[in-house]
């Protein structure tokens, strides 16, 4: 299953934290930054990586599956290759 997401240019000057910014699925619905954060397991903070602009949620982790990025041999490279990924972007 594919997912395509539409976003909203920010205004000079906006704060990224506005609640007003919105997010646009693929069918036109839109939503705020709220509407679309990912609740995090209580006390736990290995699932989320914070990367620049990016806060990304590995969800392999948080179902703790033990595949994709909660591999016990290459889960946690793989999550530090991502994370590395997304903060370069951040700096463009």
């Amino acid at each position: 299953m594919a997912v395509k997401a539409y976003g909203q240019s920010i205004p000079i000057g906006s704060s990224l934290s506005d609640t007003t910014l919105l997010c646009y699925d693929q069918y036109g619905q839109a939503f705020t930054r709220d509407e679309l954060r990912i609740p995090t397991s209580a006390g736990r903070t290995d699932e989320i990586c914070a990367a620049g602009y990016f806060e990304l949620y590995f969800e392999d982790i948080a179902l703790q599956n033990h595949t994709g990025f909660h591999h016990p041999v290459y889960g946690s490279a793989a999550k530090a290759a991502v994370c590395q990924v997304f903060t370069d972007l951040s700096q463009l």
